[in-house]
């Protein structure tokens, strides 16, 4: 019963609203793995103090669900040195013909508001695999699971 309600749910949210959450999570994942692998600023706190931000300031922008704005992404890819946003033409001069390996794979889960996958006793969940830019993980698709 519940998945069918989250299915409605699910059902009566706008095209808009949901490319904007995708995209905000896929900006969120590049710059925590930026963050993972920087050699100085490794972590928000320190993105934080790098940019002269609060680190709140900085976590609410990693939640996936805020509004950071073009200006501020630019000032992170600045203050990393390293894109986080690149247009068509960019990864085409940067990597040449763009292949599925040539991406990495983070996943987002929804889970109808559950806390975690216990809780989702015969609840069907969705699985979707977010591809960004690097080279170092293997192509693994999209795909739905039943929890």
């Amino acid at each position: 019963m519940a998945s069918k309600i989250f299915a409605e749910m699910l059902a009566k949210v706008d095209p808009e609203t949901t490319q904007y959450v995708k995209k905000n999570v896929a900006i969120s994942y590049q710059v925590r793995d930026i963050l993972d692998n920087h050699p100085s600023i490794n972590s928000q706190k320190a993105l934080a103090e790098a940019l002269g931000k609060e680190p709140s300031e900085i976590s609410k922008w990693l939640s996936g669900l805020h509004n950071i704005g073009l200006e501020n992404i630019t000032k992170m890819e600045v203050a990393l040195g390293q894109d986080i946003i690149l247009t068509d033409e960019q990864a085409r001069e940067k990597y040449g013909k763009a292949s599925k390996e040539s991406y990495r794979e983070f996943q987002t889960i929804h889970c109808a508001g559950k806390a975690d996958q216990s809780d989702l006793a015969g609840e069907v969940v969705k699985k979707r695999e977010i591809f960004l830019n690097h080279t170092d993980q293997e192509e693994k698709g999209i795909s739905e699971l039943a929890y």
